[in-house]
């Protein structure tokens, strides 16, 4: 998709759009951390996917307006940082607020490789791997059996501190790490800062060239 990325409607790509859906990412998980009573259900939980695709919808493919590839690239890597950083401060907010830490001992570590494929604005693709650690645990807590995390936590046979939800809404997560709202916040306020930031200069940058091009003589 091409398209001009000069004036008004770039400016709304470039800001209002990422910051859209950044805030529905949050209000979404806010509200998946504590529902009301009428979205503790299936439909409830198929309303959460589809917000959570709009707010990526908004934050990340609407970079697809912007038909420089290293722009599209580069604010939607930022973007999905921030994206992602935003809900890992909902996390820890609700861990800090009535989280719980049992100690828990690995039993077994499985790596997980996924492969996404994305059409960049010129026609061209591009294709990431993201890896993830599937834990089996053995816990004094017993309703936490498994961990996912971005890295090993630790090996099999070594003993770790996980935290996690009584309610089961989040997932649970190395106790180490898993307060650690500021660290969120600050992630996500740099990734969002970049990738918002890229957006806009390449739409005034345009902006200009397209004002030198139509000014007489």
């Amino acid at each position: 998709m091409r398209g001009s990325a000069d004036g008004h409607p770039g400016l709304l790509m470039a800001v209002a759009a990422p910051v859209a859906g950044l805030g529905l990412a949050v209000v979404t998980k806010i509200v998946a951390a504590d529902p009301p009573g009428w979205l503790d259900n299936w439909a409830g939980g198929l309303l959460q996917v589809v917000a959570m695709l709009a707010a990526l919808a908004l934050a990340l493919f609407t970079g697809l307006y912007f038909h420089q590839v290293i722009i599209f690239l580069g604010s939607s890597i930022a973007l999905s940082i921030a994206l992602f950083a935003a809900t890992d401060a909902v996390d820890a907010w609700v861990l800090t607020e009535r989280g719980q830490t049992t100690p828990c001992t690995i039993v077994r570590v499985d790596m997980r490789q996924e492969t996404h494929t994305t059409t960049n604005a010129d026609g061209t693709t591009s294709t990431t791997t993201s890896t993830s650690y599937d834990h089996t645990l053995t816990c004094a807590q017993r309703q936490v059996t498994a961990m996912t995390t971005d890295s090993p936590a630790g090996k099999a046979g070594e003993r770790i501190a996980v935290a996690f939800d009584p309610q089961g809404r989040i997932n649970p997560k190395p106790a180490d790490s898993a307060y650690d709202f500021t660290g969120a916040l600050w992630r996500c306020c740099v990734g969002a800062v970049v990738g918002i930031g890229l957006r806009v200069f390449y739409v005034a940058r345009r902006t200009r060239r397209l004002r030198g091009a139509n000014r007489p003589g």
